[in-house]
């Protein structure tokens, strides 16, 4: 494997630290928090507290030991052994009745979409139907994004989908209601599988076949850091919009590289075009260039014979069994 190789290697596994992540982050965009229900005349109508004040020692016990008795109706305080009614609990409270303002525990979560779209109580089923619609992008993406890297090339891919995964996965967080942010994360599920595929055949085609297997192993030990690196960033960050941002944002870099070389450091703008694909679509110019700039990168030397375009070329992939990637061997 050459510095040729190399670059790839790290170039590809920047762009793996992402987009699974990005998808796997619903762990924790679509954590419960507990809650209870606002008790009008008791709690705190600006900053109201899960534990409150007003709760005695006994009725706060069994909200901690029992939290789905407390979520979805008013509970009755006579079924809790020495505990009385409140006596701000006396106006305006109908024992069992339904609760239609919550109060959630910010322990935990500060924020998430169930404390933002109020997903509780009859409401409760949207938080697995959103990991659902998520999967379901996954699944049709590969299907019907999958190829597009054959049409347009890998390099050209990964731009449109890396763009397509962070404006989807930005949007996602600024949705006004449940339903928008379902169909965001629907179509931020296409991006991301679709991403992740057009990356890994981009960078095993730059591979000799001896050393592909091994490449692909290592390049998926960098999707590996990026979900350990999601699961840290959500340790410290408990707001479910500023923990996506900070993993949708960086997505978007792949874009700005792409058309801005004073930001290399990103590495993503340095890779050429697969040039496998580039000797499909029969445009061996651009590939001849590209091998002998791999071959100067590796201090190694390319056989002329290997690097004459005929004419009379009517095959789309290398001939005599010899492979065009450049290695250092």
């Amino acid at each position: 494997m050459g510095w040729f190789q190399i670059k790839y290697l790290f170039c590809i596994g920047y762009g793996l630290l992402f987009p699974t992540s990005c998808i796997l982050i619903y762990v924790f965009v679509g954590g419960v928090p507990a809650y209870r229900c606002f008790v009008d005349g008791c709690d705190d109508p600006i900053d109201p507290e899960y534990k409150a004040d007003w709760l005695n020692g006994t009725a706060l016990n069994s909200l901690l030991a029992t939290p789905r008795a407390w979520r979805c109706n008013y509970q009755d305080f006579d079924t809790i052994p020495n505990a009385t009614t409140p006596e701000c609990a006396y106006k305006n409270y109908t024992v069992n009745a339904t609760c239609h303002n919550w109060i959630f525990d910010k322990s935990v979560f500060t924020r998430t979409i169930v404390t933002d779209y109020l997903l509780v109580c009859d409401e409760s089923w949207k938080i697995n139907f959103g990991s659902f619609i998520t999967r379901l992008g996954v699944l049709l993406g590969a299907f019907f994004l999958g190829p597009l890297p054959d049409l347009i090339g890998r390099r050209t891919s990964v731009v449109v989908l890396g763009t397509w995964m962070a404006a989807f996965g930005i949007g996602s967080c600024f949705a006004p209601n449940f339903d928008a942010f379902a169909g965001l994360r629907f179509l931020t599920g296409m991006g991301g599988v679709a991403v992740l595929q057009a990356l890994i055949i981009w960078g095993l085609e730059a591979q000799a076949p001896v050393m592909r297997i091994k490449f692909i192993c290592l390049i998926y030990c960098f999707q590996s850091i990026g979900n350990l690196i999601s699961g840290l960033l959500a340790y410290f960050i408990r707001d479910w919009i500023i923990l996506q941002l900070c993993l949708f944002v960086p997505m978007g870099t792949m874009v700005v590289t792409y058309f801005s070389s004073c930001l290399t450091i990103f590495l993503i703008s340095i890779l050429p075009e697969s040039t496998r694909w580039l000797t499909v679509k029969k445009k061996y110019p651009e590939a001849k260039e590209i091998y002998e700039n791999a071959a100067k990168l590796n201090k190694k030397t390319i056989p002329a014979y290997l690097l004459v375009i005929s004419k009379k070329v009517t095959v789309d992939f290398p001939v005599a069994g010899h492979d065009m990637s450049v290695d250092d061997s």
